[in-house]
Order: structure tokens, then C-alpha cells, then sequence
């Protein structure tokens, strides 16, 4: 979870190189907002998990290259994150949104009905929760400079591991990052789905799967415990 720890700003400033450019860091951010404009879910290929295009009432899929018969509804949530440096848009792909949320998609479409132009209150209820993202970083974000970052996991804060984090970052001579509060007005905008759509079967799980209160290191941070180590050596 301190896996190359960076400030939204140092994400922004970053530039691309080259066409094979893919990092991985991790951020400290707080949800400030739920952005509307790209709805909260999407029709999805139950092989490939690409998003299906509609044809004359069945669903195609241009990946596998065929029609999907059994349709899945997947999250695709466009959040709002804020730290002290600055903010910008994640992307928080199904199989995290089903363990925030604690819920498969289809349940909620199936609640509001097909019609409705409501988000989930357990999405808009994300707002105002900080957590610490793992995002991935490809030449769409460094080239086509789109700041929709796809977050790759998602951790829960640990208010003492951050501050051991912090105090070895300031020992090292890099500035400790804090959180920002900020509010964002929340839209509507409408989601249609036909009713032969299924929901997803993916595995919910705990946010940190595997850890318990008194195992909170995951590889990121033992990796960078195993090198302060060999330093000291």
C-alpha cells in the first residue's frame, strides 16, 4: 500500500515516454464526488468483460467477435479524488466497487428499474470515505493525457502505518502528503438496461482480501521494508 506513494499533483505533472510506458503507484485520496456523466455500470461480455455493443435487441461483442448471449452488468464507477496537492478522476472497476459496495450491480438495477435516472445511494455514500488507491498509469493517460486513472486495488487507511509511512518519508527527505475536504454536487443521469442482463459472478471479498487487524503488510510495503533493511546492513 506505499508502493511508490505519489501526490495527485506528481500524477498530473508526470510525461509520456514511450509507447510500452506502464507505472503502477499508489495514492492517498479522499472521494470527493461521484461523476454522473459516464453512468455507474455498463452491459459487459461474460468472456472478455469488454462492454458489449447493442444490435437489433441481442448484445455483440467486437473483442470475442461474436454475439453474447448471457449479457453481465459490471461496475464502472468515474470518482472524484482530492488530496492536499490537487484532485482528479479514478476509475473503480467491478470486482472493487463489488467489495466497497458489498453488492453485484445487477441488484441495484433491478431495484431502481430499468427506467431509472437515480445512482445507487451505496455509491453516492462513497463520497466524503478516503482510501488509499493502487492505480495504473498507461501511454492513455502519459500520451492522450485523459485523466481517468484505473485503480487496479484498493486499500483501506491505517492511521499507524501511515504515520510510521510519513515519518520515515520526512526522514528521507520527502514531503509528507495530508488529506483535502472538499464537496461536489451530485447529478443525475439515467441507466437502461434490458432485462435478459445477469449479474455479475465475480468474488466479493474483504477491501484488504487476506489481511486480519494484527497483519496489516501486503507485498507493496514489505518489498520496501526488505530494502531499508539491506540499506542498514
Amino acid at each position: 500500500m506505499f508502493l511508490n506513494r505519489k501526490a495527485i499533483a506528481e500524477i498530473l505533472d508526470m510525461e509520456w515516454i514511450s509507447d510500452d510506458q506502464e507505472h503502477v503507484y499508489t495514492v492517498l485520496a479522499k472521494i470527493v464526488g461521484i461523476d454522473h456523466g459516464y453512468g455507474w455500470c455498463y452491459v459487459s461480455c461474460n468472456q472478455c468483460s469488454k462492454k458489449l455493443v447493442p444490435d437489433n435487441g441481442s448484445f455483440v461483442c467486437n473483442t470475442c467477435k461474436k454475439e453474447c448471449c448471457y449479457p453481465i452488468i459490471r461496475y464502472k464507477i468515474h470518482v472524484r479524488v482530492s488530496d492536499e496537492s490537487g484532485s482528479t478522476t479514478f476509475v473503480i472497476l467491478n470486482q472493487d466497487a463489488e467489495k466497497l459496495i458489498d453488492s453485484c450491480a445487477n441488484k441495484f438495477v433491478n431495484r431502481l428499474g430499468v427506467e431509472s435516472n437515480k445512482f445507487p445511494e451505496e455509491i453516492i455514500n462513497l463520497t466524503g470515505k478516503t482510501f488509499v488507491f493502487k492505480i495504473k498509469l498507461t501511454d492513455y493517460n502519459l500520451k492522450d493525457v485523459f485523466e481517468n486513472y484505473t485503480v487496479v486495488k484498493i486499500f483501506e487507511v491505517d492511521d499507524t502505518l501511515e504515520a510510521k509511512f510519513c515519518g520515515f518519508s520526512s526522514d528521507k527527505g520527502v514531503e509528507s502528503k495530508g488529506k483535502r475536504t472538499a464537496t461536489t454536487m451530485i447529478d443525475e443521469q439515467s441507466v437502461d438496461f434490458p432485462n435478459n442482463v445477469v449479474a455479475s459472478t465475480e468474488t466479493r471479498g474483504s477491501i484488504c482480501e487476506g489481511e486480519t487487524s494484527g497483519d496489516h503488510v501486503t507485498p507493496e510495503k514489505e518489498s520496501g521494508q526488505m530494502k531499508k533493511l539491506k540499506n542498514r546492513k
